[in-house]
């Protein structure tokens, strides 16, 4: 992945800052720092998302996968939590304390039979008929933790109050998940949710649950076009755009 396409996939967690930033100069530094963090890390991002290309682990099957980003988290400072809400493979980390609380959401799971030879156009599996990623998920564990990361290294050096929070459930291919972490309350306390799902090449949509989550579940007052249970995009060239 360019780095280019790496800053602007991690410079979604910047969102986040806007709770706490007045403008000017001072968040022209934080958004330098946290820019600077992205791209001197650039390599550790890429690699992550390359490991889990390889383990291509079916939903509630991510055990490698789990394990590689909470040990991940865990060595970036974070206090990690593996196996809530009943599912051994569910990956949900924290950073700070207080509010807002900020919660970055995606998923790693892979497709059945999906296993495919990296940089082949044409159709090669790895192994025949094995799982593998099709869709972009493993790149969401390398771009979530890396944005994470990069706003607990800015609200560290500047001050900022607040809890940043990351979620990595199980099986969104089966929209398994989610509505079991919502109900053991995770998000009972979240101000916001920057969710990041892969949509086509140079572009990532970021996008609430559609039918999941109902913004007034989770505090969030979104105008009326984009409340979430209407599945609309709410940020960059996806606005307005269904999920």
């Amino acid at each position: 992945m360019p780095t280019t396409v790496l800053r602007c996939l991690g410079a979604v967690s910047l969102l986040a800052l806007t709770f706490s930033i007045a403008g000017g100069v001072a968040a022209d530094e934080r958004k330098d720092l946290a820019f600077e963090v992205i791209d001197r890390n650039a390599q550790q991002m890429t690699d992550i998302s390359d490991s889990l290309y390889f383990f291509g682990e079916l939903g509630m099957q991510e055990f490698e996968s789990s394990k590689l980003l909470s040990d991940t988290l865990k060595a970036a400072g974070f206090k990690v939590e593996l196996g809530g809400a009943g599912m051994p493979t569910n990956v949900w980390a924290e950073w700070g304390s207080g509010r807002p609380k900020i919660a970055i959401v995606t998923e790693v799971d892979a497709l059945p039979g999906g296993s495919q030879t990296p940089g082949e156009f044409s159709r090669k599996p790895l192994v025949k008929d094995a799982p593998g990623h099709m869709e972009g998920h493993n790149t969401h564990g390398g771009v979530a933790s890396m944005a994470a990361f990069a706003v607990k290294q800015v609200m560290q050096r500047h001050n900022i109050p607040g809890t940043i929070a990351i979620s990595f459930g199980p099986a969104e291919e089966q929209l398994a998940s989610r509505p079991f972490l919502v109900r053991e309350g995770y998000f009972k306390d979240v101000d916001a949710v920057i969710y990041l799902l892969s949509a086509y090449p140079g572009h990532a949509q970021h996008c609430v649950w559609r039918r999941q989550l109902r913004g007034d579940q989770l505090g969030l007052h979104l105008p009326r076009q984009d409340r979430a249970w209407r599945g609309r995009a709410v940020g960059g060239q996806g606005r307005g755009r269904r999920c």
